[in-house]
């Protein structure tokens, strides 16, 4: 990959020299103890075949440098890592960073990659690290009203926290180079300053919120809405505890009252055969009727006993759901 200046200048991909004639990386490789700044031109995978450590990314910067006559120049600084916060095998923070990319709609070139700032292990060229970054010409400007905070933005993800203690993570989807989402999702999580939480899957995907549990999910609160915020969970085991108490009478009456009114349908025929008989028919049917008073009675009971339980099952309704 070749590099092109600002003033036009090409400089083949891998050649050491500076640029208009100036000291190359090799003459200064033993002597660099200033704080550089440049930005990302060339950008090597840990399977690339130039990669020097075969482990982690590496960047050549481009450095613009001033001499004490304050006399410009452009080296490139090859091969860069980025400094680990940590510096652990198991604790550590990975990050890549941008390559630069041109916009140039005006006369006024902007190089819109990572601008970073260099140091060199014991002042040699060849260990430099990217210890951080400096402010880019075409990031938002910082607001002064938003007090004391922290934001972070990363691809399309913005963590804030603001001045009055809440925390919010957006996701925006992936960003372009200038900042400026590819396709916007803008799914949220945030802890307000008033202790409550907000989840918003966002309106622009499938507006899905998956959750998977290795065991139970618990969520305690004194109501919990669906739908569109109205309707009320059932709570499911209060629920069918209570229904299963009322079925179950319902079930025992009901069969109580088959029972009765088999008996109750044999006492009729029998009763309407006794009739026949001339005179002494009705005495014979007396005890039999008065047996048909005592099964009609028991169904009345049953029937009774059904209809107090359906309602005293309605009326515990508002215990079997999340109350609002």
């Amino acid at each position: 990959m070749s590099i092109e200046t600002d003033s036009g200048s090409i400089i083949p991909s891998g050649h050491p020299i500076a640029l208009n004639g100036q000291p190359s990386i090799k003459k200064i490789a033993l002597s660099e103890a200033t704080l550089r700044v440049g930005r990302i031109i060339k950008i090597y995978n840990p399977t690339d075949q130039a990669n020097l450590s075969k482990k982690w990314i590496e960047y050549d910067i481009l450095v613009d440098r001033a001499n004490s006559m304050g006399i410009h120049t452009q080296i490139v600084y090859p091969h860069c890592v980025i400094a680990n916060l940590f510096g652990g095998a198991a604790d550590y923070i990975e990050y890549t960073l941008r390559q630069e990319s041109l916009n140039s709609p005006s006369n006024n070139k902007t190089y819109l990659g990572s601008w970073v700032l260099l140091l060199c292990m014991d002042s040699n060229a060849n260990q430099s690290l990217i210890i951080g970054g400096i402010k880019h010409p075409k990031a938002p400007t910082q607001n002064p009203d938003d007090g004391h905070h922290y934001t972070f933005s990363f691809n399309g993800t913005l963590l804030k926290i603001a001045n009055d203690g809440s925390v919010s993570l957006t996701i925006q989807g992936p960003t372009k180079s200038d900042g400026t989402v590819s396709s916007k999702i803008s799914s949220s999580f945030s802890f307000n300053a008033d202790g409550s939480i907000k989840l918003n899957s966002g309106s622009a995907n499938t507006g899905e919120v998956d959750i998977t549990a290795t065991s139970h999910v618990n969520i305690k609160s004194s109501g919990v809405n669906t739908g569109a915020a109205t309707d009320a969970t059932i709570l499911g085991t209060t629920y069918r505890t209570a229904e299963g108490s009322t079925n179950n009478l319902l079930a025992t009456n009901m069969t109580t009252l088959s029972t009765e009114m088999a008996t109750a349908s044999g006492l009729c025929d029998s009763i309407s055969a006794l009739h026949i008989i001339p005179i002494v028919g009705p005495i014979l049917a007396s005890p039999l009727v008065a047996s048909l008073g005592v099964s009609l009675a028991t169904m009345s009971t049953g029937f009774a006993t059904m209809s107090s339980a359906i309602s005293s099952f309605e009326s515990n309704a508002s215990n079997y759901r999340q109350q609002s």
